[in-house]
């Protein structure tokens, strides 16, 4: 599994809702993610937050986001909010122990 991978399951795992929302749009097989699919269902504004840095994380890129993700983070719950920072952490490969 990719670092990316990783660092996407550690959000997703992060909150129930976001999980039932992206897992089934989200090819572990393939290491694809469909992102129309997951933006077009009715997402909460933390919900549509961690997608958002989902899709950032996942591209490595901000081009083609719906919205910034620094500017969402405040819809995020905390667990959602430490969970972004140890998808990061995991990405930089920096020891979050």
């Amino acid at each position: 599994m990719s670092k990316y991978l990783q660092a996407v399951k550690i959000i997703i795992a992060a909150n129930p809702d976001l999980k039932a929302k992206v897992l089934p749009y989200l090819d572990e097989d393939t290491e694809t993610i469909y992102f129309d699919e997951i933006y077009a269902q009715d997402l909460s504004g933390g919900v549509s937050a961690a997608v958002t840095w989902i899709q950032a994380l996942w591209t490595a890129s901000s081009k083609g986001l719906r919205s910034d993700p620094f500017s969402r983070m405040y819809a995020m719950d905390e667990k959602l909010r430490v969970a972004t920072v140890k998808a990061l952490a995991t990405l930089l490969e920096v020891n979050n122990d």
